[in-house]
């Protein structure tokens, strides 16, 4: 079942600002779970670091009985130091982390690390990342391996899987357009917004507010109701609700996304997405096949009219062919195996 290694007994080393699974908010926290729980299934022994308030079929470890929100690097390091710590006594095979500090710690101990980057490089991380050469990294998408420092032990690309069948199909659409993420700039609320009110297709949006004073002054302006609606962070089943019936996902994206999830979920949805060419978003679809690819936000008004040339059941079958968890499962189960080896 696990190949040549026998019964391997992994760590998951997840943030512990949300549970695991979130609740609500959490791409990081929804990914971890999914990887756990398809490697349990798997037959593989996982013992899984997270908030107290996660769930999980393995083994739970925990310092922090609640998720620690707002995150403070001070909790950050507290939870490594238990994780790792907890990991030696354990004698884990393998250490994968989803926390990019989690590399400091691998100067403590012999048991190879694997880590995930969940966000884009910037120059401090790229700087961080050149001191631990002996550390196994695994992209999210092939465009930030291409940001990534090039000492860096790559070990693969392994995109986020999602499991499709908990995604309600509908290939008939109400008259609105959905945005979900978190509010802040670089998300690009306020684009999808003027797009609202120059096609006159009303807007649903939906998230957390990350930037209290870009929703005050900027958002919250122009929400009424009607044309513009803020529905707040919603669960697991009103996102898919609020997806499966749109008619398209608006992802006007300002920053180099590494790989957006919420793209994933709208197209198992069967709903096409509607983004700017920015980071990952090639990788995740074809331009006029589960969507449209834009430079401007005049041209993505443009194409929202034209949205109903795309097949919802091809963006469902995008997902099911390059986006599964068990191809995410299996692309780490790689990873672990290959690491152990030419360790």
């Amino acid at each position: 079942m696990q190949g040549g290694f026998g019964k391997m007994h992994i760590a998951q080393i997840a943030p512990p600002w949300v549970s695991v699974p979130p609740k609500k908010y959490g791409g990081t926290e929804l990914v971890v779970s999914l990887l756990t729980e398809g490697l349990i299934d798997r037959g593989y022994e996982v013992t899984l670091f997270a908030s107290g308030d996660s769930k999980t079929k393995g083994e739970l470890e925990y310092i922090y009985k609640n998720a620690v929100w707002p995150p403070d690097k001070y909790s950050e390091n507290n939870h490594l130091a238990f994780s790792i710590k907890k990991c030696i006594e354990k004698k884990v095979d393998i250490i994968h982390s989803h926390l990019e500090v989690g590399m400091g710690f691998s100067r403590f101990t012999d048991i190879p690390i694997v880590v995930t980057l969940h966000i884009p490089f910037t120059e401090k991380i790229l700087d961080y990342f050149k001191y631990f050469k002996d550390v196994h990294y695994v992209s999210i998408s092939n465009f930030q391996r291409s940001r990534g420092p090039k000492e860096m032990k790559y070990s693969a690309t392994v995109y986020h899987g999602i499991d499709v069948s908990a995604y309600p199909y509908s290939n008939k659409k109400e008259d609105y357009v959905a945005f979900l993420g978190r509010l802040m700039p670089v998300k690009g609320v306020h684009t999808a917004i003027i797009i609202a009110k120059e096609t006159g297709i009303p807007l649903k949006i939906a998230g957390v507010i990350s930037d209290k004073q870009y929703f005050e002054q900027v958002l919250k302006p122009s929400i009424d109701g009607e044309m513009v609606e803020y529905i707040g962070e919603v669960s697991f089943e009103d996102k898919c609700k609020l997806l499966s019936k749109a008619k398209a996902l608006l992802f006007p994206i300002e920053w180099p996304e590494p790989f957006g999830l919420i793209v994933a979920e709208s197209l198992a949805c069967g709903t096409p997405v509607i983004s700017y060419l920015r980071g990952s978003i090639p990788e995740i679809i074809v331009d006029g096949k589960h969507g449209f690819i834009v430079q401007s936000r005049e041209e993505m008004a443009k194409k929202l009219k034209e949205v109903g040339k795309i097949s919802s059941s091809d963006c469902r079958k995008r997902v099911k062919e390059k986006f599964s968890v068990d191809n995410m499962v299996n692309g780490y189960i790689k990873v672990y195996e290959e690491v152990l080896t030419n360790t």
